[in-house]
């Protein structure tokens, strides 16, 4: 999860033409945790706030939000370890995953956080208000039942990870102002509006509304080419006053534009261990070192070959974990876990996994988190981005395809990913 702010400026975007913007972005005040992925789960959150010493509840307008949301969490666990035999709550499964669609995207900043809030406070049931926010007794005999119960706790739940993650970003806003550049919107509904070379070429026609709709996504183009503060407003006017119409000047910047969104999705990086040939067409066996804990060895195998896996009428391709006791740790992809750490690997296509000590790895979080991570160790970089945006005051947050694997916890593995490993990694 980490990788993908330098991997973006340092891979992805290397072979295009404008680097300005982006490599700016990258060497000013970039926050030491990284990209934090947008489906952090609180207790993650809880992780990197503490680790980065984030908040302590002494003066902040969030104090309630994060006071609520923290014993939130410790009801929960008192409710669970009450209930020794009998059907534990999740805040976090796979159902319950919302996704942030590109065409969607989240907006946050203090005062919506704080609305958000305001009006989910005054819906809960008392006996949650009581115990919350206003420190009343855990009670572990619930008087509603346990999906009407959730169904409000998440709510509670989702406040206090939009909070939380503010907190963390709040002292970076200048960065994620920087790198607002590498928005890809425009490049998107462009690439996705119907017959735009008619559409562009007949400027003239168009109401106020769909010109500016088209203004903002053709600036955008351009604006992920030359960078921020380049004046892309200024030449989308002069091209439209020379030409009479805006489809040139997407024509000078769609091709990069195509580079920048392929960038998300390609590997930049590759690997030199991995054995997948036409002899045996449909094993991609790659070398992992063995953890010395059976449970940890199968936790890898089910979740990572289950995930990195691909059936169609053509096709019958499953990856294959091969399991070693030598090698480096600079030569052999390791798992290493770490008490309060934030899920990461050492960089696009590297070897070193490292994952929450304090986190049980059959937890759906987990589960998912290792198959997400080994995309990375594959050379897959993230698909999401988060950017503030100055003029708004607002954070904003999507994801490219909330059905993909490495951009959404609602993803999986797609066509997509098989055809860009098999033209990566596969020999003839």
């Amino acid at each position: 999860m980490r990788s993908r702010v330098l991997s973006l400026v340092l891979t992805g975007i290397a072979a295009a033409s404008s680097l300005a913007s982006a490599a700016k972005a990258a060497s000013q005040d970039a926050p030491p945790f990284g990209n934090i992925e947008l489906d952090l789960s609180s207790r993650e959150y809880q992780a990197l706030l503490a680790q980065h010493r984030v908040h302590s509840l002494t003066s902040d307008s969030f104090d309630p939000i994060m006071a609520a949301g923290k014993r939130n969490l410790q009801w929960l666990d008192a409710i669970n370890g009450a209930r020794p035999n009998g059907p534990k709550l999740e805040l976090s499964t796979p159902e319950t995953q919302r996704g942030y669609p590109i065409d969607a995207p989240t907006r946050s900043n203090r005062a919506i956080v704080n609305k958000t809030w305001t009006d989910l406070t005054g819906t809960l049931p008392a006996f949650i208000t009581d115990i919350l926010l206003h420190n009343g007794a855990f009670i572990t005999e619930l008087p509603i039942a346990d999906d009407e119960f959730l169904a409000d706790i998440r709510l509670v739940d989702r406040v206090y990870q939009q909070a939380s993650r503010w907190l963390l970003e709040e002292p970076y806003l200048d960065y994620y102002g920087q790198i607002a550049g590498n928005d890809v919107r425009g490049y998107y509904y462009l690439h996705n509006t119907e017959n735009l070379e008619a559409t562009l070429k007949a400027w003239s026609t168009l109401g106020d509304a769909r010109k500016a709709e088209l203004t903002g996504w053709l600036v955008g183009e351009c604006v992920n080419s030359e960078g921020l503060g380049t004046a892309c407003g200024t030449k989308l006017a002069s091209a439209i006053r020379h030409d009479g119409n805006p489809w040139g000047f997407h024509q000078g910047y769609a091709d990069y534009a195509q580079q920048h969104w392929n960038s998300y999705f390609d590997i930049p990086d590759s690997r030199s261990d991995v054995t997948w040939t036409s002899a045996n067409p449909g094993t991609f066996s790659i070398p992992f070192r063995d953890p010395g804990r059976d449970d940890v060895k199968a936790w890898l195998a089910d979740n990572i070959q289950d995930e990195w896996r691909w059936k169609t009428a053509d096709e019958d391709w499953h990856l294959v974990l091969a399991f070693q006791t030598t090698g480096s740790d600079d030569e052999v992809t390791h798992v290493r876990f770490e008490a309060g750490a934030t899920p990461h690997v050492n960089g696009i296509a590297g070897n070193e996994i490292t994952m929450d000590g304090n986190r049980n790895i059959g937890e759906y979080t987990s589960r998912w988190t290792i198959r997400h991570e080994y995309g990375h160790v594959l050379g897959f970089p993230d698909c999401y981005l988060e950017f503030y945006d100055t003029a708004a005051g607002e954070m904003i947050q999507y994801q490219l395809d909330v059905t993909n694997l490495m951009c959404s916890r609602k993803g999986h593995l797609q066509q997509r990913h098989y055809d860009e490993l098999k033209r990566v990694y596969f020999k003839d």
